[in-house]
């Protein structure tokens, strides 16, 4: 048997990703500014430190953000063959069942853990002896009795 989820972002995940995507670079940008204020860059009195942050920031900033949409997008998790496979974006990861010691219920997903979710709300902490994952399936309830272990919270 085949169990497959591939849950939507959350309204509060995709509006993050946007104000991160508005935001982030107004800030390197000041920061820039900040850093290099004995520094002067300028042609024809025009100060250029700003465009060149933006030359060299841009590219490597839109990489980041457009990979995180990328696995916003494109999140699964699928249970097959004794095994939990889950996909982030390009990020491919397989946990053995047996390996799994617990599973817990959590509200808020944050954490310096490996986090595969696309929302930030009612996850679940999967407990391996080597690690500890949060996933955010669409069925919460489903996903751990088809994952067929109990949770501790």
């Amino acid at each position: 048997m085949v169990y497959v989820d591939k849950p939507k972002p959350s309204n509060g995940y995709v509006s993050f990703l946007i104000l991160a995507a508005l935001f982030l670079p107004a800030v390197l940008l000041m920061l820039i500014m900040l850093i290099s204020t004995n520094i002067t860059y300028t042609i024809w009195g025009l100060d250029l430190r700003p465009l060149f942050a933006i030359l060299f920031y841009s590219p490597i900033f839109f990489f980041v953000i457009g990979r995180a949409i990328h696995a916003a997008y494109n999140t699964e998790y699928r249970i097959e063959n004794g095994k939990l496979w889950i996909k982030y974006g390009y990020r491919n990861q397989s946990v053995s069942l047996d390996e799994i010691k617990g599973i817990e219920k959590v509200e808020f997903i944050i954490g310096p853990s490996y986090v595969y979710c696309n929302r930030f709300k009612n996850g679940i902490r999967i407990i391996t002896e080597k690690r500890r994952m949060y996933v955010s399936p669409g069925d919460s309830e489903r996903f751990v009795s088809e994952l067929g272990l109990k949770t501790s919270k």
